[in-house]
């Protein structure tokens, strides 16, 4: 392990370790091992640092927890009944119920504009008859239009009710459903190929129709 030296009557010798030179006679290594042993021996006799700062945490989250506590909250006593919130029977239908009326109710005042708009554009096309093959044409890309303006009424119609609920939802629900059958329908009414004025007027007198069915069928939701 280390080097020996004799010096003045003392037997000296270098650390091996750390270079350090000492008096084997009196100490079993030089200064940093026997400070290092020291160490060593401190942390074996107590608990580790990471338990220690552990047991720390421990301690103050309890005091905070104590001293924050609200002088209301009482343990509950130990033969209570949990207060567990009961659900209410039927309360899910019923919040389902509500949003598939709202929604209809939405698009129910909607479609009107929908429907007026239709007959104005419809109106136009079926009015310029002078070239059949145009007039074919831009009722064409006007079907991809009217399409695209019926999609957001289409993504607003709720799933259909389920059974139990009250049969004027389901039947509201069946009535603005034919009205967005009815408009989507109105780029195919056509004779020989072109648009025709009668069948396409009739597809929104039906929707029409639809719409005042589903007004009253909803107003009997809120009777």
């Amino acid at each position: 392990m280390a080097e020996n030296a004799e010096n003045q009557g003392g037997r000296m010798v270098v650390c091996s370790r750390h270079g350090l030179m000492y008096d084997a006679s009196k100490r079993g290594g030089c200064e940093r091992c026997i400070r290092e042993w020291e160490r060593q021996r401190s942390g074996q006799a107590g608990f580790p640092t990471s338990v220690k700062v552990l047991g720390l945490v421990l301690v103050v989250a309890g005091l905070y927890v104590f001293f924050t506590r609200s002088p209301t909250e009482e343990p509950a006593p130990a033969n209570a009944a949990p207060a567990t919130p009961q659900p209410v029977a039927g309360a899910g239908r019923e919040v389902a119920a509500e949003a598939s009326e709202i929604a209809l109710q939405q698009i129910v005042a909607d479609v009107p504009e929908v429907i007026e708009l239709g007959r104005r554009e419809t109106g136009r096309l079926l009015a310029d008859d002078e070239d059949p093959e145009r007039q074919r044409q831009d009722w064409e890309f006007w079907a991809l239009e009217w399409g695209a303006r019926l999609q957001p009424l289409t993504d607003e119609l709720p799933p259909p009710p389920g059974s139990g609920g009250h049969p004027a939802l389901a039947l509201a629900y069946q009535d603005v459903d034919r009205i967005l059958n009815e408009l989507r329908a109105v780029p195919q009414a056509r004779s020989e190929g072109v648009p025709d004025p009668v069948l396409v007027e009739q597809r929104f007198e039906a929707a029409e129709r639809a719409l005042q069915q589903a007004r009253a069928n909803l107003a009997r939701l809120g009777g």
